[in-house]
């Protein structure tokens, strides 16, 4: 049985309403299937779970989260709300009786008119393999072996690019039967491996494709095609793709063998399942020899480069920085002025005297410590940067570390982070200034290049553009050096938060690879609400509590702990008794989301700290380093360092971009570990938190209208949330100094989830998540990139080697879209 969609006017009417609140449809669709909807209007971000019975006996149970575009248009949520059983053929010819029933709930369905969902299991699927590669199926309802096979039109940033059929049978999981569906597997043409972000949308090919005169993949030339129907999979796939020049190399060199039959693949493709688009970080030099050439210095027609000073602080090794210079073109200048042992202190005579000496012509001024080398075509690039950005008043760059034995890795920053400039001033090694800027610093009484470095933080808010990033190395600087100006660096910071009266105190901290010191600024006079979820795990909420409520008694704070229905847990009275304040909320179904936006909607504390009831803090003063942080300038959200029983790292913020996905950082490895550029041992800004344990201020939530539980009810609403914070222009700040334990790493977040129901589930929020932050998921301006778009972040290098563009820290705006669009 099938009938057409009923009319958008239409829906509500056909959803009957049932004893428990919700409203229902449930009927038959094609040949042995039912279909219908279940959906609470208190409560659109709900999800029920259906059980079909036959004869009276449950056979299948199912989600009621597909998508319907009907219940869409008609404005009820995001319109998944749809389910949809298909009945194995013996099965459904013997029976007598079908009926539907709310699982647990144990409340009949009522039987309406025959409604068939048009969720993402009756159309098909699409999944990018990364780069030019994707798999997917359709099925077609009342179509058998003998029906004609379907073509699949690939149409990409509007515009149609291949189309191939849909020609291998395989099975796929929907609603927990295994369906007959028609799979396929294309690549894209290779011109659109150009490193830039595409839409492709998939769709059952028309006629003018799908005739029988063609066979195999068929790029589209002249013919035009036709795409009927919605897209497969429900919507635009993004991707993002690399050219592949190890493979083009072996072709060129062998085309006669092949490169599959040369006896290189092997290795080629060895090492591709090892580091997949990545290499090795002891492969830099390789890495470098293999970038693209450095292009022409461009200026503005009838402009002439300006001239550039170069200079050192030091007196050793002098000769090896002048001599990197020798052959060096551009219009530049030299000199070096006196400096302590670290290199990181001057005395600003020297200094004043070049500037109206030598460079008394030159309009920026590039510092760096003695002993380091420019690298060829350094000047070019530090010329072309300030010509393509004229409000630049800063630039730093990259810089390879050059270790005793000449070994030589690279240190990759961020477009900007305030918070790790202020513990670790990771850029005031190779950096620029304009003149007018160094005068007015060396006028405020700068005289060390960390307080250079952060010098232009002293004026906020800054304009957008003023400090400028230029990925790749500029110039080769000495471990040792790069190691050293502790005390410089903790005298620059205690200069910056005392001109922008920000109280707080500092104290030289532990860096392997960089100076590092930890600030703590003054606790608020305010009121902070600690909000611990003990209904989701009650079986670890004493623990929680025991861990949590000593750094809550010092502050005289409120806690509010949601608790499952019911009398509560005799082992949490004696924590909760000797507390002033507590409120006790009671879920019988607590989802984060909801219950996230509940307290924020009535909380009274200025700040909010949430603490999920499966995680135990470690360190004393975890609370305080929280709250605290989040008195930093323009910080939306705070989270700490969360590490499983094992002591390995489970959670310190997110990358955003491998396979445009999110992937968190540093996960695995061990809590002693400095991690990549010691950003384990010092705060620092992370583009997206998880918000299982953050601290942020409820009006700034409000405003923000909490988090989204109708796009992402289970992944990604922290992420989701984390990007509206700063397209806000807000910071969120990862610190080390507050440490949680994770009491069940295996839950819904942290678990791999494999083939479980949960993975399609997450696939579906991936997607959403994919076509609001597209953009930000293929530039993350806190990730650099020349490491790895792939697999664990910070752990190789990109393949192929790529000369990235200088960058600018700026808010990425979401793309916004309708609910059910």
């Amino acid at each position: 049985m099938n009938s057409a969609l009923p009319a958008p006017s239409e829906m509500v009417a056909i959803g009957v309403p049932m004893a428990c609140g919700v409203r229902a449809a449930f009927g038959a669709s094609g040949e042995t299937g039912f279909s219908g909807f279940v959906m609470d209007p208190e409560d659109l971000t709900r999800r029920h779970v259906v059980e079909l019975l036959v004869d009276g006996v449950p056979i299948q149970v199912t989600r009621a989260d597909l998508f319907h575009p009907a219940l869409a248009e008609a404005g009820i949520g995001d319109g998944c709300y749809a389910f949809q059983f298909l009945v194995p053929a013996p099965v459904y010819a013997s029976a007598t009786r079908f009926e539907a029933r709310l699982a647990n709930v144990d409340e009949v369905l009522p039987l309406t008119e025959p409604v068939e969902p048009a969720g993402e299991a009756a159309r098909g699927h699409v999944e990018w393999l990364g780069n030019l590669r994707f798999r997917g199926w359709v099925r077609q309802p009342g179509s058998g072996e003998d029906a004609t096979t379907p073509r699949i039109l690939v149409a990409v940033d509007g515009e149609a690019v291949i189309d191939v059929p849909a020609d291998r049978w395989g099975g796929a999981f929907a609603d927990g039967v295994l369906q007959p569906v028609r799979g396929f597997d294309v690549e894209l043409p290779q011109t659109l491996a150009d490193g830039r972000l595409h839409q492709a949308v998939f769709t059952i090919a028309g006629p003018a494709v799908g005739s029988g005169e063609l066979s195999g993949e068929q790029e589209i030339g002249a013919e035009p095609a036709v795409g009927n129907g919605p897209p497969v999979g429900g919507g635009a796939v993004p991707f993002l793709a690399f050219a592949d020049p190890m493979r083009a190399l072996l072709e060129r060199q062998f085309p006669e063998d092949g490169s599959d039959r040369h006896p290189e693949a092997v290795r080629i493709d060895l090492h591709e399942k090892l580091f997949p688009r990545s290499l090795p970080f002891t492969e830099y030099e390789a890495w470098r020899a293999a970038q693209p050439p450095m292009p022409a210095l461009v200026l503005p027609e009838g402009a002439a480069a300006d001239q550039l000073a170069l200079v050192f602080l030091g007196e050793d090794a002098l000769d090896l920085s002048f001599g990197a210079l020798q052959g060096e073109g551009g219009q530049w200048v030299a000199g070096a002025v006196p400096s302590d042992g670290a290199k990181a202190n001057f005395d600003p005579a020297p200094l004043g005297g070049f500037m109206a000496g030598e460079a008394r012509n030159s309009t920026a001024f590039a510092f760096l410590p003695a002993g380091a080398r420019l690298l060829p075509g350094a000047v070019a690039r530090i010329a072309q940067a300030l010509a393509d950005h004229p409000r630049a008043i800063m630039l730093f760059a990259d810089v390879d570390v050059e270790e005793a034995d000449g070994t030589v890795w690279p240190l990759a920053l961020p477009a900007a982070d305030y918070e790790r400039t202020l513990e670790q001033g990771f850029a005031a090694r190779c950096f620029v200034l304009r003149t007018p800027a160094l005068r007015t610093a060396l006028k405020r009484g700068a005289n060390s290049v960390f307080r250079l470095a952060n010098f232009l933080y002293d004026f906020h808010p800054l304009p957008v553009g003023a400090i400028v990033h230029l990925p790749g190395a500029l110039a080769r600087v000495p471990a040792a050096c790069l190691r050293r100006g502790h005390a410089a660096l903790n005298r620059a910071t205690a200069e910056h938060l005392a001109a922008t009266k920000q109280i707080a105190r500092q104290a030289i901290a532990i860096g392997e690879c960089l100076p590092a010191v930890r600030i703590a600024r003054a606790p608020p006079r305010e009121r902070v609400d600690l909000v611990v979820d003990a209904a989701s795990y009650p079986a670890l909420a004493e623990r929680c509590l025991r861990a949590a409520l000593p750094a809550l008694r010092r502050v005289d704070g409120e806690l509010i702990i949601i608790l499952p229905p019911g009398k509560v847990n005799p082992a949490l009275a004696p924590l909760l008794s000797p507390l002033p304040k507590v409120k006790v909320l009671q879920r019988s179904n607590p989802r984060g989301a909801e219950i996230f936006n509940a307290v924020v909607a009535g909380a009274e504390g200025q700040s909010v700290i949430f603490l999920s009831g499966a995680m135990a803090p470690l360190n004393e003063d975890w609370l305080d380093e929280l709250r605290c942080r989040l008195e930093g300038r323009d910080t939306g959200a705070v989270a700490p360092l969360v590490i499983d029983a094992e002591d390995n790292v489970c959670d310190a913020g997110y990358v955003l971009g491998p396979n445009l996905d999110v992937v968190r950082t540093f996960a695995g490895r061990r809590i002693s570990d400095p991690g990549y550029g010691d950003l384990l041992r010092v705060a620092h800004e992370v583009s997206a938190l998880s918000f299982d344990c953050v601290a942020v201020r409820p009006a700034l939530l409000r405003d923000l209208g909490g988090l989204d539980g109708l796009r992402f009810p289970t992944f990604f609403a922290g992420i989701d949330a984390s990007l509206r914070l700063r397209a806000r222009g807000k910071r969120l700040v990862m610190t080390p100094n507050a440490v949680v334990r994770d009491l069940a790493p295996g839950r819904i977040g942290t678990a791999a989830l494999g083939r479980s129901p949960l993975s399609a589930a997450r696939a579906r929020e991936l997607r959403s998540l994919r076509a609001r932050w597209s953009t930000a998921l293929a530039q993350d301006l806190l990730y650099n990139p020349i490491l790895t778009r792939e697999g664990a972040p910070y752990s190789a290098l990109c393949w192929p080697p790529v000369r990235p563009a200088p960058r600018i820290a700026e808010p990425q705006p979401p793309q916004n879209w309708p609910a059910g669009l």
